[in-house]
């Protein structure tokens, strides 16, 4: 028997907690609503971000080169012997790499581009997580 059943009784309350009437359920689900709101207008703030940064790269008119693969295939250690940048560390783990960073580096011919490092991909990725990768995909779309 669910111990909260307490809960469920109606009965007048704070306007914040157990508002006139509402049940246990229906608070849970106004509360789970409301984070959700949360959650999705600070993903979008994210995203504004992200496409601002993105058009001030394209202004510099610097090449982008999106290192992309698994999940632990050793792309932030790719990144870091091409650009001899001592502040990465790469790690041995899954989703080492939990945002997507960029690095300057030069190719051979000396011309300097900007290497995307991405969060890895897993095989037969369930789709209701795709959503979560489209921060990697807009940046290799646009790589």
């Amino acid at each position: 028997k669910n111990d909260d059943t307490h809960l469920d009784r109606q009965h007048g309350g704070s306007r914040y907690i157990m508002g006139s009437g509402e049940t246990f359920l229906e608070v849970q689900q106004r509360l789970l609503k409301e984070k959700e709101i949360k959650i999705k207008k600070a993903l979008e703030k994210l995203r504004k971000k992200r496409h601002l940064l993105r058009r001030q790269r394209q202004r510099r008119e610097l090449p982008l080169i999106a290192v992309v693969g698994y999940t632990n295939c050793g792309k932030t250690t790719l990144i870091k012997a091409l650009t001899g940048d001592a502040t990465m560390q790469p790690q041995d783990q899954l989703f080492a790499t939990l945002d997507i960073t960029a690095h300057a580096g030069s190719l051979p011919s000396r011309m300097t581009v900007l290497y995307m490092d991405t969060i890895g991909f897993l095989s037969q990725l369930p789709h209701a997580l795709i959503e979560s990768f489209g921060a990697t995909l807009e940046d290799v779309a646009h790589a």
